[in-house]
């Protein structure tokens, strides 16, 4: 896959931070090399065009790592290391992944794994077109677990566009599609994540008054947690621009008075990435869509249990 675009503006970012992780800075530069690095080892060790299950979680390692993968044309599974071992192997057969790939701190281990049955045509079509692609899973919180397969060419085009480099938290998890949506809005426009080690509201506030973090991209389930606790009166959370919500519908007791009285602390704005129909229930607040407009396009199959291609609507 050609991430041309993606490579040249690390080069011209230099040594600006990339990402924060664990309390050090890591530059473009070096994010540069490590894709290089992890690149050719992908290459060597024979992964180029294969579906590769990524189990990490957010870090410098990990996003070098997904980069190489999609440069070397494989189609990726994000998944968060930290679930349980029986989901894990649930969603490796469903994505009839041939690899299990982690880099923890920048040694990179893969193991085989054991594929059922033929390749689906979904993904057999991107692996003849030699097209990068991503499979995302959703949490099966409301049933069985759906999964959605992406262009990577597509999604990667959503960023081509750049937008004001932020110091931002990466809150959503690494396998869910809001996060890689925060991770490579980010990286492609300059700006510097700042990984934080859990996702209490203590530590993310204490992170904010640290780095001076200016975006916050959360679901309402932690705003909520973190107006009831009352920790951010606690830190200055001056620089904090907006805070952006999605992936669940914003409970409307929150709006007028607990968001006020966060607003109090942190002057910033609210933002949210969810549907046309719940922004028309809140028209006072800024609203951007363009989470959702990026990632439907670059849509091309859907599944549960079995891969089939993706129904147009009428």
């Amino acid at each position: 896959m050609n991430i041309t675009f993606l490579l040249e503006r690390f080069a011209a970012y230099d040594h600006r931070p990339a990402l924060i992780w664990k309390g050090e800075h890591y530059s473009y530069n070096w994010l540069l090399d490590q894709i290089h690095t992890f690149s050719q080892w992908i290459s060597s060790e024979g992964l180029e065009g294969a579906i590769v299950v990524l189990e990490e979680d957010y870090s410098p390692y990990a996003a070098a790592a997904l980069i190489a993968l999609l440069e070397q044309n494989c189609i990726v599974v994000p998944m968060d290391r930290h679930l349980v071992e029986a989901k894990r192997n649930e969603y490796t057969a469903l994505a009839q992944a041939e690899w299990r790939m982690s880099v923890g701190e920048g040694e990179a281990i893969a193991r085989r794994c054991s594929v059922q049955g033929s390749r689906s045509s979904i993904l057999e079509r991107l692996s003849q077109e030699k097209n990068a692609g991503l499979v995302i899973f959703s949490s099966g919180s409301t049933g069985q677990s759906k999964a959605a397969v992406h262009s990577a060419d597509r999604l990667l085009h959503g960023f081509r566009r750049q937008v004001r480099p932020l110091c931002t938290i990466p809150f959503m998890m690494f396998d869910h599609i809001g996060g890689l949506n925060t991770m490579l809005q980010s990286l492609s426009s300059g700006g510097c994540l700042c990984v934080i080690p859990n996702r209490s509201p203590m530590e993310v506030c204490k992170t904010i008054e640290k780095y001076r973090v200016q975006a916050l991209p959360v679901s309402p389930t932690f705003m909520n947690l973190l107006l009831l606790s009352g920790v951010y009166r606690e830190f200055n959370l001056s620089s904090l621009e907006v805070v952006s919500y999605g992936s669940e519908v914003m409970p409307e007791a929150l709006l007028p008075h607990g968001i006020d009285s966060f607003r109090m602390y942190a002057r910033c704005r609210l933002t949210a990435c969810r549907s046309l129909e719940f922004c028309r229930q809140a028209p006072k607040i800024p609203v951007h869509c363009n989470l959702r407009f990026v990632m439907r396009k670059s849509i091309i199959g859907l599944w549960t249990g079995c891969l089939r291609s993706k129904q147009k609507r009428p």
